[in-house]
């Protein structure tokens, strides 16, 4: 499954994101929808609207 520690995030993002650090060992995925929006939030955090948008329609497909 997908998820948003194949996109590389930093530190920073990861905090940005969920208000806390948290690393792949304690990051719990709930299904492949819920993580392509993670990862649509991610791509909008880093400015990049052309991939936030392949992802946004990627988890509406699921």
């Amino acid at each position: 499954m997908e998820t948003i520690f194949d996109h590389h995030p930093t530190p920073e993002e990861i905090k940005a994101l969920f208000g806390e650090m948290i690393d792949e060992r304690n990051y719990e995925v709930l299904d492949q929808a819920n993580e392509y929006g993670v990862i649509y939030q991610l791509y909008r955090l880093r400015g990049d609207e052309e991939k936030a948008a392949f992802y946004y329609h990627k988890m509406e497909k699921l």
